[in-house]
């Protein structure tokens, strides 16, 4: 194996890590910022 070959493989598998990373961040992001909205439209409806 080269090293042309090896820091290959190392590149496109760091860029596939970090790809799988910002993806599951957006989608973790995502869920909480709903969640934030459906709590503050809970409190702004008050006490019922």
């Amino acid at each position: 194996m080269s090293w042309l070959i090896l820091w290959a493989i190392v590149f496109y598998v760091s860029v596939a890590s970090f790809a799988l990373v910002s993806a599951l961040v957006a989608i973790g992001g995502f869920r909480e910022v709903r969640e934030l909205f459906q709590a503050l439209a809970e409190k702004m409806r008050g006490p019922q």
